[in-house]
């Protein structure tokens, strides 16, 4: 059993039917804690910390970028870092050879913390672990 089984499922005022692929919404709580609680371009439903892992920029704002190799990232509007919006693991690109085009691949280092999310069946509006470590896939519509 993880030590996220533990946590309480937290009801965000979002209704996940309003987020289409590729929108976000940013969420404070009581706390001043902030998220951003994103529908990928997949359909999957994201949550991540808004403040960037690296030296705290609006992360949530950067743009939303769809890497065939990885699915959504965001990049962070500062210092254009990315990162898997999935499983919190910074993204880069390969050096190609000349001539070649890059390849992108995340680098197996989760550095962005990551909320499980899924939809309460009886209101539509979304339920995020915060607190959470880990990731677990958002819950079919």
């Amino acid at each position: 059993m993880a030590d996220d089984d533990f946590l309480p499922w937290v009801a965000l005022n979002v209704d996940a039917a309003s987020l289409a692929p590729g929108q976000r919404v940013l969420v404070k709580g009581r706390t001043g804690r902030t998220v951003v609680v994103l529908r990928a371009f997949d359909g999957d439903l994201s949550c991540l910390d808004h403040h960037c892992f690296h030296a705290g920029a609006a992360l949530g704002s950067g743009a939303l970028i769809e890497i065939e190799e990885i699915g959504t990232v965001l990049e962070c509007p500062a210092h254009g870092y990315r990162v898997s919006v999935r499983s919190g693991e910074r993204v880069a690109s390969t050096c190609p050879a000349e001539g070649a085009e890059a390849r992108w691949e995340a680098c197996g280092q989760r550095v962005q913390r990551i909320h499980p999310t899924r939809v309460d069946p009886c209101t539509g509006k979304v339920l995020v672990q915060i607190g959470a470590c880990g990731h677990s896939p958002s819950v079919p519509q």
